[in-house]
């Protein structure tokens, strides 16, 4: 019973976006038990009440940053660079407020569970605009070989490679991201050959040196745990002149709770000095209108 209320708040939240073929594989995918789904849900995610499903998908917001509404189709435009920006603090009123560093989440508990299952649903919906974004920016296209830092249900890995991409590899370290993405491989030769997916985590990339052209990053630098170590992977596994891109939501200075999920413009520019001192160069710091968001993006080269 358990199983079956947990995987349907999955299913609802699916639903009610109109994606019922990716709630139907999300379904298969899970693969929870009984025991696995009640250790799961803990006092923070009751799915024993039809309330409890809409108390789900409030808390998955919450930890997930996840915006309502997004809209995947509109063209990302570029706005303006902001690579130029100065000062430490952020103010909001008449308070200055102290300098929070890019990686601010990096606390983050991760994705687990049925809560982890509701989060690949909601960023398979809401993760697309970000993804073309990615593409348009680093213009990946064939021959290109991507890695995708924090891939998640793996949105911008399956477009990256209908971009005609040589190879890409989602890398995340959590096992129910990494489950959903698989389940979501279309079954062709060049899918299967183009395509993977590997536990592991920015700090510590499981690829060897030179192994891409293009590497990004999209809505999860701030859940960093080490962005020094983080930058040295990214620059070891790209080839000379390969592109790393980072892209964020453009948050508030001051913003707490979910609205803090993302990068002030200071942030931004503090993580563009950041891959300077890791040996990235030719770097640029831009905003961006994707869908409904607005977002920051820092966009760096190898030498």
């Amino acid at each position: 019973m358990a199983h079956d209320l947990a995987l349907g708040c999955g299913v609802v939240v699916a639903a009610e976006q109109g994606a019922f073929e990716v709630a139907a594989c999300l379904l298969e995918a899970s693969d929870l038990s009984v025991e696995e789904s009640e250790a799961s849900m803990g006092d923070r995610l009751p799915v024993s009440d039809v309330g409890g499903i809409e108390h789900a998908r409030d808390v998955l917001e919450r930890q997930a940053g996840v915006l309502e509404h997004a809209d995947e189709h509109e063209p990302a435009q570029r706005l303006w660079p902001v690579a130029t920006l100065s000062g430490t603090t952020g103010v909001r009123g008449e308070q200055a407020l102290p300098l929070v560093e890019p990686d601010h989440h990096a606390d983050h508990p991760g994705f687990a569970g049925i809560g982890g299952v509701i989060a690949a649903i909601c960023f398979i919906i809401g993760r697309g605009a970000a993804a073309d974004l990615a593409i348009e920016l680093t213009g990946t296209g064939p021959d290109d070989d991507v890695i995708d830092i924090g891939c998640g249900p793996g949105v911008a890995v399956r477009r990256a490679a209908a971009r005609g991409a040589s190879s890409v590899v989602g890398v995340d370290p959590a096992a129910v991201m990494l489950r959903v993405a698989r389940a979501l491989i279309r079954p062709s030769r060049r899918a299967t050959q183009t395509v993977r997916y590997q536990d592991g985590t920015a700090e510590a990339l499981p690829l060897p040196d030179g192994s891409a052209t293009v590497a990004w990053s999209l809505a999860t630098v701030h859940h960093w745990h080490d962005l020094d170590a983080g930058l040295t992977e990214v620059r070891r596994v790209l080839r000379p002149t390969g592109r790393f891109l980072a892209i964020e939501r453009q948050v508030e200075p001051g913003a707490t709770g979910l609205a803090s999920h993302g990068w002030t413009d200071e942030q931004a520019r503090l993580f563009g000095q950041r891959c300077r001192t890791a040996g990235l160069a030719d770097i640029s710091i831009d905003r961006h209108q994707s869908g409904r968001r607005r977002v920051l993006s820092v966009l760096a080269h190898a030498t």
